[in-house]
């Protein structure tokens, strides 16, 4: 799940391995898009059909994956909490685009386990991953 520390790295593997064909915007494009796994490919799944225009790709793909570079501690990761009134979709998008900017190497177990610990007991309970007596929430 992790992606290598450093906005254009996977830029930089893709341009160096095809390098004969790096001046072609819609081989990179196609080439860039074969190299997408799971929340990468999802994202890119969810692009608007037509909004891609011939090598811009990698320029959407830097703004959504790695707004400002900026490397996130694993602290600052464990300490990221659901924000009341905070949708369980967007708070788990934000925990995994925090997830991928943090430099320690954390299995997918425990990036799993630290985002569920990290949901409202409500959401939990909405889930049904916890029990709550109803006069506490």
């Amino acid at each position: 799940m992790k992606l290598p520390v450093g906005s254009f790295i996977h830029i930089y593997y893709l341009k160096f391995q095809y390098k004969n064909v790096a001046s072609n915007d819609i081989i990179m494009a196609r080439l860039f898009i074969s190299t997408l796994k799971e929340v990468a490919f999802e994202w890119f799944m969810k692009l608007p059909v037509g909004s891609i225009k011939k090598w811009d790709l990698e320029k959407l793909f830097l703004a959504h994956f790695f707004e400002d570079g900026t490397e996130i501690s694993v602290s600052t990761l464990l300490a990221t909490n659901q924000k009341k009134e905070e949708s369980i979709n967007t708070f788990m998008e934000r925990f995994r685009s925090m997830a991928f900017r943090c430099p320690r190497d954390m299995t997918q177990a425990t990036l799993v386990k630290t985002c569920r610990h990290n949901l409202q007991t409500t959401t939990l309970v909405l889930i049904g991953v916890a029990n709550v007596a109803l006069g506490s929430i």
